[in-house]
């Protein structure tokens, strides 16, 4: 996927965190590191 290729990792997936159209939807946290820190 183009965040995987842009350097982003998943760092964690919340279930259900909401409805959209009547289907419950999962949402997924991404991070990316800085080099500078």
């Amino acid at each position: 996927a183009i965040h995987k290729a842009c350097g982003f990792r998943i760092v964690g997936t919340r279930e259900k965190i909401g409805k959209m159209n009547g289907v419950w939807r999962d949402t997924v946290l991404l991070e990316k590191r800085s080099a500078h820190v």
